[in-house]
Parts: C-alpha cells; sequence; structure tokens
C-alpha cells in the first residue's frame, strides 16, 4: 500500500507541476537598473526609477509620485503613468503603446520606436515628443501645458494637440 500512495502522491505532485502557472512578480523600482532582463511588470511609486538599456517582458506602471527614466529600454507591454511626477523615453522599443496622464512634471518622448499609441492626457506640465516612430497614433488632449515636437513618424492619426508634431 505504502508504494502506491507514493506513487500516486508523486505522480499528483507532477501533474500540478505541468498544469501549475507561473507568474513573475512586479519588480518594484526604487533607483537605476542597467543592461539586465526583468520577468514581470516593473512598477514605480514615490521613487526614481531609471532603466538603463533593460529589458522588460511586461509592462511598466509609474503611480502617483514616481518618475520614470526609460534610456532605451525594451518594454514587451506597455508604459503607463498615472499621476507620475514625471516621465522620460529616450530611445528604445515599446511593443505596446505609451500612455502619461494627469502628471505633474516634465515629459519627454523621443527617438523611441512604439508599436501602439503615444497618449498624453490631462497632464499639467511640459510635454516633448520628438523624432518617434509610431505604428498606432499619437494622441494629446487636455493637456494645461503646450504639447511640442516635431519628426515624429506615426502610422495612425495625429490627433488634437498632437496634430503638428
Amino acid at each position: 500500500m505504502k508504494s502506491i500512495f507514493s506513487t500516486i502522491a508523486v505522480g499528483s505532485l507532477f501533474a500540478l507541476a505541468l498544469t501549475g502557472t507561473a507568474h513573475a512578480g512586479d519588480y518594484n523600482c526604487t533607483s537605476s537598473v542597467g543592461n539586465t532582463r526583468i520577468d514581470g511588470d516593473v512598477v514605480v511609486r514615490n521613487a526614481t526609477c531609471t532603466l538603463n538599456g533593460t529589458s522588460v517582458d511586461g509592462n511598466v506602471k509609474v503611480y502617483e509620485g514616481g518618475t520614470l527614466i526609460a534610456n532605451n529600454a525594451k518594454v514587451d507591454g506597455d508604459v503607463q503613468a498615472d499621476k507620475a511626477k514625471a516621465v522620460t523615453v529616450n530611445g528604445g522599443n515599446i511593443k505596446g503603446s505609451i500612455q502619461v496622464k494627469q502628471s505633474s512634471g516634465a515629459i519627454q518622448i523621443s527617438k523611441a520606436t512604439v508599436d501602439g499609441d503615444i497618449q498624453l492626457f490631462d497632464n499639467r506640465a511640459n510635454a516633448r515628443v520628438e523624432g518617434n516612430t509610431v505604428d498606432g497614433n499619437l494622441q494629446c488632449k487636455g493637456n494645461t501645458s503646450q504639447v511640442t515636437g516635431k519628426a515624429n513618424r506615426v502610422k495612425g492619426n495625429k490627433e488634437d494637440q498632437c496634430r503638428a508634431l
């Protein structure tokens, strides 16, 4: 009997291992990260996160009080900022969209390749969008300061405050 129960227990554990889904945890970024790979989402809260050539197999989420500086980063998901202090994306490749809303500090998005959209909504500080390649739309609406920039190649539409960029 002992061997039957042992066989069933081992078989059950093996089946559980095959059917269980491994989820990467969030990476709470509070400083500088270099040329490495992060498996999961990067989360920024009340800190400055600098991604220097970092590959992110998930999204980058910047919450209230957070600052993101992404230099030549590769993000397999979206860059999403809600009430961030500031957002800078210099170069790199974003497989999803860049969405910045209600930021209180400066926004700069330059020389990035974005497979989705760039969306800047209801931000309070200056925003500069320059030299990007965007497969989707470039949308800017409700920003209280001027949105400036030039030389953006957009396959979709340039809309509202981003019409001339």
